[in-house]
């Protein structure tokens, strides 16, 4: 869990959930603290993914980053192929892997994919007796961002927007290059991490998320076939 001290606002900032985007954002309006084992760290590679109730933060507002699970199946997946592989797979051969659905509890999983936020935030309500107050979605942050009073500022534009979007993408691009060009990358296997997530899905893989989150695409009015729209 992480944390807007001045605007005393607790971020749970889930996993594969824009977070990168986000945090900018928050940027422009106070500090973020992440934190974890009783000390407060800040810097986007600090953030804390995990749901949590700091001392002193039981009053705060609390928003929540959330996902459609199209997306943030498409999210981790890029992730691990700019950081880890040399022969990129498919999003479908990497969610075959790692969400257990050829080898169940294989040792090459990225992590427990099949985690829904509903469970996740259902824990929290039974353990720290609070849920959010705000969800923000991460198709749409600059409108979630908008319904919170407490990060209303000038500063938030669609053109500052819009910049911090089109730098973290370059900078996601020229790391993939560099990757390439020094070898970490050997063979993108035509893999093309920067088109649209739609364009990776068919109704096979489509199917297979569906299911192993279910929850979460009623839970969050999230639509079966947006994967097609």
């Amino acid at each position: 869990m992480n944390i807007l001290p001045n605007k005393q606002i607790l971020w749970w900032s889930l996993p594969y959930t824009n977070n990168k985007v986000a945090n900018k954002l928050f940027l422009m309006v106070d500090t973020v603290l992440s934190y974890n084992n009783d000390t407060y760290d800040s810097g986007f590679t600090n953030l804390n993914t995990k749901i949590g109730m700091p001392p002193g933060a039981e009053n705060y507002t609390i928003m929540c980053s959330i996902s459609n699970p199209y997306v943030s199946m498409y999210t981790a997946w890029r992730e691990a192929c700019l950081k880890k592989y040399k022969v990129l797979p498919t999003l479908k051969e990497w969610f075959k892997i790692n969400a257990g659905i050829k080898a169940k509890l294989t040792t090459y999983s990225e992590s427990d994919l099949s985690t829904t936020t509903d469970f996740l935030l259902e824990n929290a309500k039974n353990i720290l007796n609070r849920e959010p107050d705000y969800f923000i979605n991460s198709d749409s942050l600059k409108e979630g961002i908008n319904k919170i009073p407490q990060l209303q500022s000038p500063l938030l534009t669609d053109t500052i927007f819009n910049s911090i979007v089109e730098t973290i993408t370059l900078n996601e691009k020229n790391s993939f290059m560099n990757s390439i060009s020094n070898g970490k990358i050997i063979n993108t296997n035509k893999v093309d991490l920067f088109s649209s997530w739609k364009n990776n899905y068919d109704d096979e893989l489509a199917e297979l998320v569906y299911s192993l989150l279910e929850k979460d695409f009623i839970q969050f009015n999230f639509d079966k076939d947006s994967w097609k729209q």
